[in-house]
């Protein structure tokens, strides 16, 4: 009886023993956990652009914690601007998936908290990476978010279905999110001083670089929903050859052709000052038969009404080229704007779209 009891307690104190070695190990793995999630926060907080905040972001997590899929999924409404910068790096547009607002928040909801699902995934199709939708069998997704509005979420993958399932803690993975969020705020206010720079506050013209962007975001959006988009190209010739009286007055022409065509153009379109001879007017979600017809008026207007300095009117030579992502060979912004800019060289040895 004696020696029964004593093995009872040495039982017992062997998994007393054993249960505080688990314990011990569950205690240094979270603290090595929260050490890796550290280091990312503090690579994450030197970014000042966009593609370097989200490439050190996405390489780091997959690097530190073996994640086989980590990616970013953004509301397609919320994050304009984020979506031209982020598709100017090759790494993140394969990373990179849009979604409209509704469908994001039947998803994920207004809720800031992450999600883990390991069941039931086919919903969620929608949100995976291209051609991986098979490979993963549990998901976690930290939504993340700009100022007060939820843009899109982080989103991690793996082939086993027990890596993410609910009720798992996610203190950790939520406050990564949120310092993604800060961090993007942070980004944000250094990309709007340099849109103050990169473009004229009088005359409301973006140049090159900022069209550069938002074509990148453009071109983006017509590859996934495949909304055409046109471009414009306006070449004036040198300024000084405007009205034959010099440079200056050249310039001052141009930059009351710059508000006509603000005025001439959609609220969607944009018109961009990328030499100081050179326009280019984007056009979202519009085909080549459209963007036609508002050269057709640029190319009336330029023709036939008289743009006014100093009371002498003056009738300029110019070239304009059209260019449409449904046009083949037209795959990216560069392409985009080559093709409107062939047609100019084009149109200036006969073409229709050329005065001289």
């Amino acid at each position: 009886m004696l020696r029964s009891r004593l093995s009872a307690l040495q039982t017992a104190q062997r998994m007393k023993m054993q249960d505080f070695d688990a314990i011990l190990e569950r205690l240094e793995r979270n603290e090595e956990i929260a050490r890796l999630f550290f280091e990312i926060e503090v690579e994450i907080l030197s970014a000042f652009n966009f593609p370097d905040l989200f490439e050190t972001l996405l390489n780091g997590l997959r690097e530190k914690f073996r994640i086989p899929f980590v990616w970013i999924t953004l509301i397609d409404e919320e994050a304009a601007y984020l979506i031209g910068e982020l598709t100017s790096s090759d790494a993140i547009k394969k990373r990179l998936n849009l979604l409209d607002r509704k469908a994001f928040l039947e998803l994920i909801g207004h809720d800031t908290k992450p999600l883990l699902v390991n069941e039931n995934l086919r919903p969620f199709y929608r949100i995976f990476p291209t051609h991986e939708k098979y490979l993963i069998r549990s998901i976690a997704l930290a939504p993340i978010a700009m100022g007060k509005e939820i843009i899109g979420s982080l989103n991690f993958g793996d082939s086993n279905a027990h890596r993410y399932s609910r009720g798992m803690d996610t203190s950790l993975l939520e406050r990564l999110a949120v310092k993604v969020s800060i961090c993007l705020s942070n980004v944000m206010a250094h990309v709007m001083l340099r849109t103050e720079k990169s473009s004229n506050p009088l005359r409301r013209l973006l140049d090159r670089q900022a069209l550069e962007s938002l074509l990148r975001r453009e071109s983006y959006r017509a590859l996934h929903y495949e909304n055409p988009v046109s471009l414009i190209f306006l070449d004036m010739g040198a300024p000084g050859k405007i009205q034959g009286k010099g440079v200056q007055d050249g310039d001052d022409r141009l930059e009351s052709l710059g508000d006509e065509l603000l005025r001439i153009c959609r609220q969607s379109d944009t018109v961009a000052r990328i030499t100081p001879e050179q326009f280019v007017i984007a056009l979202p979600s519009t085909t080549s038969d459209d963007a036609q017809k508002l050269a057709e008026r640029i190319e009336s207007y330029l023709k036939e009404q008289s743009l006014n300095t100093n009371g002498s009117p003056f009738t300029p030579s110019f070239g304009l080229g059209i260019a449409s992502t449904q046009e083949p060979g037209v795959q990216d912004p560069t392409s985009l704007l080559e093709q409107a800019i062939h047609r100019v060289h084009m149109g200036r040895q006969g073409g229709k779209y050329a005065v001289r």
